[in-house]
């Protein structure tokens, strides 16, 4: 191994001898930095290093072992919890404070902490790719910002208890509601809530296993409040805060998986390795019905109408002209006579067709406003007069 890293050490530096001078070193520098001009492998730098969204995890593993050591470390702490007055008889009362889930600050706040600022650092990640989505023209990837605020603030409540603070500075908007005081602090909580809920179920519809998650973890931080309505007792104090502890260390473990698994939805979803959605068809809209005759096409419908014509042809009577009724204001006109028919004096004979081309050529006729029959018959008739002279 060790010949190894000597022969590309010498192949490092004859690569890189020709692009640096001793003169831009500095006087301390080693054989292997003179001669490359280099501190760090190429590795090293800003452009080879991962990136954020790296650290998302694509597979079932990773998200197995996160939420399988969460729930390891919250079963661990709640046994120590419960097992607490057996360790006092070994261990002085004032070296348990961090191990007993009664006190104001312990190791299980500083785990609820953790998981919370881990979920804001998750939330600002799935804003920054979510954000350059081109469809969503409701902006509905702002939740995660308000996500991200939310978590921050959690946590520092959890850490400080300024929970107190803002009840004394709800109170007096709660007396002036005419409520007790207390409720104004939970009205504002159940607000924010509520908006929370709401445009996460809005943001996460398309991803199953991440909104499953998220209700999962409001139903964790709701049923503590089953405790202090009296609905659920408990025979010693000590499994009350196991229960109220315990639901809560699960809720922010369940928000930071639920985080990971749309963020892992969203990368897959950045590189097009998602089932396509199905499409609904549109139904079709129906139609008023056109008339009969419309609807048949082509020689049905040209049959179709000449029989409703011959239809109505025959039940329309027929008009008798010249008979006058009492109904009629003036009398009708007498039907017109038809027209005589030119009958010849005598039989006109065949003319061979060289003789008809010999008189359609005459000049001596005028047959411009004859009819092409009558031109005809004249000419024959002026030949006929020719030939008997």
């Amino acid at each position: 191994m060790l010949l190894r890293h000597d022969r590309r050490r010498r192949v490092l530096s004859d690569e890189l001898s020709n692009s640096a001078t001793a003169d831009d070193l500095p006087a301390g520098a080693g054989p292997l930095t003179s001669a490359c001009g280099l501190r760090y492998a190429p590795a090293a730098q800003r452009e080879n290093q991962p990136r954020l969204v790296d650290f998302v995890p694509l597979r079932a593993l990773p998200f197995a072992l996160i939420f399988g050591t969460g729930l390891i470390l919250i079963a661990a702490l709640l046994a120590v919890h419960a097992w607490l007055p057996d360790f006092s008889a070994y261990v002085p009362a004032d070296c348990l404070g961090p191990l007993d889930l009664s006190a104001q600050h312990n190791l299980a706040t500083w785990f609820a902490s953790l998981l919370l600022l881990s979920n804001m650092q998750l939330a600002l990640l799935v804003y920054s790719v979510r954000k350059h989505r081109v469809d969503d023209y409701h902006g509905r990837y702002r939740i995660w910002l308000a996500m991200a605020v939310a978590s921050v603030a959690a946590s520092v409540d959890l850490a400080t208890g300024v929970d107190r603070l803002l009840k004394v500075a709800l109170a007096p908007a709660a007396r002036w509601c005419g409520v007790a005081e207390h409720w104004g602090f939970w009205t504002a909580i159940g607000v924010v809530a509520t908006y929370l809920t709401m445009r996460l179920v809005l943001e996460t519809r398309r991803a199953p296993c991440a909104l499953m998650t998220f209700v999962l973890a409001g139903i964790s931080f709701a049923l503590p409040t089953i405790v202090g309505q009296n609905v659920l007792t408990f025979e010693l104090p000590a499994q009350a805060v196991m229960f109220r502890v315990g639901l809560q260390l699960a809720g922010c473990l369940l928000l930071l998986t639920g985080t990971m698994l749309f963020a892992r939805h969203v990368m897959l979803d950045v590189e097009g390795k998602l089932p396509k959605r199905k499409t609904k068809q549109a139904k079709p809209t129906k139609q008023k019905k056109p008339q009969a005759q419309k609807e048949m096409p082509g020689r049905e419908a040209t049959i179709a109408a000449v029989a409703r014509l011959d239809g109505e042809s025959a039940q329309k009577p027929k008009p008798q002209i010249g008979v006058r009724t009492d109904l009629d204001s003036k009398p009708r006109s007498a039907p017109l006579a038809p027209k005589p028919t030119f009958v010849p004096s005598r039989p006109v004979p065949s003319v061979a067709p060289s003789d008809e081309d010999d008189d359609e050529n005459d000049p001596t006729t005028d047959l411009r406003n004859l009819s092409r029959a009558d031109r005809k018959r004249l000419k024959r008739e002026a030949k006929l007069a020719r030939r008997a002279a």
